[in-house]
Order: structure tokens, then C-alpha cells, then sequence
């Protein structure tokens, strides 16, 4: 035994590498992974259920009244990217897709003559958030005209579309402005 206050002579012991550094090191970069996998998911879930933008500068500034689009996917249908067009008379036409099944939207200035719209096969006038609207059909397949203050649009569909996915369309046209 050694005396109190007597050195061995045994080489001093280093002391032992502090692995808390580390440690904290390994979890932040997990926190940072974990934080970058979450993002990715949420930013992925929302693009998969949120419809595609649509362009309003591309039409806005070529038309001369209100154009209506819906903002989110309406009974799986939202907007067909790239399928705005407008004409030389200034009439806006654009779709809108779920699968094979599309929904086509024309919108126009009102005209100044009155519109017949029992033109409409089978028609029947609905009370929609925007105006009036008239759903029947048109080539045999749903459809909706509706009205607003100074917007004519025009909704029908394609083959397999339902008269519920055309007025839930309708139902959730919003004005640019």
C-alpha cells in the first residue's frame, strides 16, 4: 500500500474521451433527418390533395371580365395544367381532370342579348354561390351553365362524369378578385 501523499510510479492515467459530444452530434443530425423526412412527407400529402395552381396572369390580362376556378380539387377533379386557352374573341377555355374523366369550363364575357336556356335539355335552375346556374345535359353528358354578374360559364363533361361532380364543380367556382 502506498503512503498518503507518495507517487506511483505508474505512468498517469488519461483521462477518457468525453463521448457527449458525440452523442449530441449523432441526435442532432437524427432531430435534422427526422425534421427533413416530416417536411417531405406533409409538402408530398399536400400536393397529392391540393389542386394545381391556376394561372390566373396567363388569362387575367386577356379577358375582359372575372374568371372562376376552383381553388382545391373538387370530387377528385382539379385543374389540367397547361389546358387554358383563350380564343381571338376572348373566351376562356380550360379543364379540369380526375383520371380519364374530364370536366371542360368555358367562360365568356355576358352577352348583351338575352340567353334562352331552355335550350338546355332537361334543365333545372340551381341556386349556386356565384350566380345562377342551369344543370341538364349536353351530347348526352352533365352539364351546367351558369351566371353572374358579368361572367357566362359554361361546365360540361365528359363520358363517366357525373351530374354530382359537375355541380360540386360549379358549387366551388371562386372569382379571381
Amino acid at each position: 500500500m502506498e503512503e498518503p501523499g507518495a507517487h506511483s510510479s505508474a505512468a498517469p492515467q488519461k483521462p477518457k474521451k468525453s463521448y457527449i459530444s458525440k452523442n449530441i452530434r449523432l441526435l442532432a443530425t437524427l432531430a435534422i433527418l427526422l425534421l427533413a423526412a416530416a417536411s417531405y412527407g406533409i409538402f408530398n400529402y399536400e400536393s397529392k390533395n391540393s389542386a394545381p395552381p391556376f394561372p390566373i396572369g396567363t388569362a387575367s390580362g386577356q379577358v375582359g371580365f372575372p374568371i372562376y376556378y376552383t381553388v382545391t380539387a373538387v370530387s377528385g377533379y382539379s385543374y389540367q395544367v397547361g389546358s387554358e386557352k383563350v380564343s381571338k374573341a376572348g373566351i376562356l377555355f380550360y379543364s379540369l381532370e380526375n383520371g380519364k374523366k374530364k370536366i371542360f369550363v368555358t367562360e365568356q364575357a355576358i352577352p348583351a342579348g338575352a340567353i334562352n336556356f331552355n335550350s338546355l335539355p332537361k334543365h333545372n335552375t340551381i341556386n349556386l354561390p356565384i350566380g345562377r346556374g342551369f344543370i341538364g345535359t349536353g351530347l348526352g353528358n352533365p352539364s351546367i351553365v351558369v351566371l353572374t354578374n358579368s361572367t357566362l360559364i359554361s361546365i360540361s363533361s365528359s363520358k363517366g362524369v357525373t351530374a354530382t361532380d359537375v355541380k360540386n364543380v360549379a358549387q366551388n367556382l371562386r372569382s379571381q378578385n
